[in-house]
């Protein structure tokens, strides 16, 4: 029942999330939707009076650059629009554990969108929500060989090199860290759907959401992000009223196999009791066989056999009053029960 406990409890944190999700894709599905949509000569002309509330505004078309102007991604090497770029040191101190960001960028250049039309301007620069993305995520730290020789931790396939140590923000950072380097680089598109604010003559990152870039039209993104949308909806649907079904069973079950337990456990020390008893040696089973020995006789009590011994008491005249003497052994008896007989007859 345990397990079902588990399971149930596991059901629940993927409804959760599945709900989550839905929540998300369907607030971008509704921004799109909402988002007033131009061609790129209406926004290169007109965009304050073709924009929506804020500024926002959306359109698509195809990329306009020049190869100059590219930029070129740090660890993943090759031409880009845009990449942003983090690495993170984390250690152990003691039993706590620390990390910091030891560099940060992002870098964007401005290019354009034309759908025939006309071009208009897009600013990436301060990121946002770029699909699709060329993405890199790898972690390293120095071996002792390498620690004890020196030099820096390489990543990517363009030469990006992180030197270990130092002081970074207050921290000092040892040379044994661990390193975990990110990159996301924005490659150049037939062709790209964009949704932001538009400002300056340019589309760009919007202060109270994301800037959204997608390699597909603006029917082909609402169609997938409805689509995704739904499928977290039944996700977490399925997820939360199965978690229930089975963290109650789990419980429910589970009190009663905990009482049958605990009566096992109680008569458990008497088993092993049992089991740690010795075996009997063979003098032990001898002793055990042996008929058990009579008691002693108490003081003044009569012994089996004494009128035998007793006779000359009663030639005395005192064979009752002496008969209950216990025999001394051999003739001592005989001879006290005698004595005892002549003071009968002087009374």
């Amino acid at each position: 029942m345990q397990i079902l406990v588990a399971l149930g409890a596991f059901a629940l944190l993927v409804g959760a999330l599945g709900i989550l999700g839905f929540l998300v894709q369907r607030y971008k599905g509704g921004r799109i939707a909402k988002t007033p949509f131009h061609k790129t000569g209406e926004v290169a002309s007109k965009g304050d009076e073709v924009s929506g509330d804020k500024g926002a505004l959306s359109t698509e078309g195809k990329i306009v650059c020049n190869d100059d102007d590219l930029l070129e991604a740090p660890v993943q090497g090759g031409k880009c629009l845009y990449y942003s770029l983090t690495v993170t040191a984390s250690w152990k101190s003691g039993d706590n554990s620390k990390s910091v960001v030891v560099h940060e960028e992002k870098k964007g250049v401005v290019f354009g969108l034309d759908d025939g039309s006309g071009v208009c301007e897009v600013d990436p620069s301060k990121g946002g929500d770029f699909d699709p993305v060329d993405k890199f995520n790898k972690s390293k730290s120095r071996g002792l060989i390498s620690t004890i020789k020196g030099g820096g931790l390489e990543f990517g396939e363009n030469g990006f090199t992180v030197h270990p140590g130092g002081r970074v923000k207050g921290h000092i950072v040892p040379d044994s860290a661990k390193y975990e380097v990110k990159e996301e680089a924005l490659r150049v598109q037939d062709q790209l759907y964009v949704n932001g604010k538009y400002a300056e003559g340019k589309i760009s990152s919007p202060s109270w959401v994301s800037l959204y870039l997608s390699g597909k039209t603006r029917e082909e993104t609402l169609a997938a992000t409805m689509k995704t949308a739904n499928t977290a909806k039944l996700v977490g649907m399925i997820g939360s009223g199965g978690g229930v079904v089975m963290l109650a069973i789990g419980l429910i079950f589970g009190g009663s196999g905990k009482k049958a337990d605990t009566k096992t456990a109680d008569t458990k020390p008497a088993v092993e009791a049992k089991a740690d008893a010795k075996p009997a040696t063979p003098a032990a089973k001898k002793a055990e066989a042996a008929p058990a020995a009579k008691p002693a006789p108490a003081a003044g009590a009569p012994k089996a056999g004494a009128p035998k011994a007793g006779g000359g008491a009663k030639a005395g005249g005192g064979a009752k009053s002496g008969g209950g003497a216990p025999k001394a052994g051999g003739g001592g008896g005989e001879a006290g029960g005698g004595a005892r007989g002549g003071k009968a007859k002087r009374r």
